[in-house]
């Protein structure tokens, strides 16, 4: 079963460990119920390995679940076992997370630069709702891409973090990546802030893509009535 919950940026070394094989690797999302890992070894899911991640001289240690795999770029577990020490230091971490989380910048306060007029009000009229994943952004003229985390999503646009960030205006492409499945639009960038993040909107989007996103929205808000 997936994880439901909102993954949070997370950077930590970790290791993970089956019964004939250890690699040490890093956390970059987590949650109450799993973590994703950035592993070049591809394991299938449903795969039991032991999960060691080690945070400010704390280390957090539980039996998981791979719940799916992407070569070259990581895996997605979910946590089966976790003992009552560990679970108050996991509650820990999360609340630094989401501390750091709310403190960051959110497309409506951003006056930096003033968004494209039309594509800004199509953000603002749709709740952005808090969701980790790995992204892929291409520059659709010049074919350079760019790999990115995304932090919020909307059923118009995304906020994701990158320090490679695009000028205002560049049309790009993106897919986004999650629980196993791809979501792709193209759009374009309406702000951004150097070196550290963007505010994409959505142009167009395929029916198969857009049914995902509002699927994505719906678990991570748990509203389906705010979509």
């Amino acid at each position: 079963m997936a994880d439901r919950t909102p993954r949070f940026p997370f950077s930590a070394s970790a290791e993970v460990a089956t019964d004939d094989s250890m690699e040490l690797t890093r956390v970059t999302e987590l949650s109450r119920h799993g973590c994703y890992l950035e592993t070049t070894k591809r394991r299938t899911a449903g795969t039991r390995v032991t999960v060691k991640i080690t945070n400010n001289d704390q280390i957090f240690e539980a039996t998981a679940t791979v719940l799916y795999s992407r070569p070259t770029m990581g895996m997605a577990v979910a946590f089966r076992e976790v003992k009552p020490v560990f679970r108050s230091m996991l509650r820990d971490w999360l609340q630094v997370s989401l501390d750091q989380q709310n403190q960051k910048p959110s497309i409506d306060n951003l006056k930096q630069r003033k968004p494209i007029g039309s594509i800004s009000q199509k953000i603002r009229r749709s709740p952005r709702i808090p969701f980790i994943a790995v992204a892929e952004i291409a520059y659709r003229k010049s074919g350079g891409r760019v790999s990115c985390q995304v932090s919020t999503l909307s059923l118009h646009g995304c906020y994701v973090e990158t320090q490679n960030t695009l000028p205002i205006g560049r049309e790009i492409s993106i897919r986004i990546f999650a629980e196993s499945e791809c979501f792709a639009a193209t759009g374009k960038v309406v702000y951004e802030l150097a070196n550290s993040a963007m505010g994409l909107a959505f142009e167009v989007v395929p029916l198969k893509s857009a049914a995902l996103l509002r699927e994505w929205l719906t678990k991570a808000s748990g509203d389906s009535e705010r979509l």
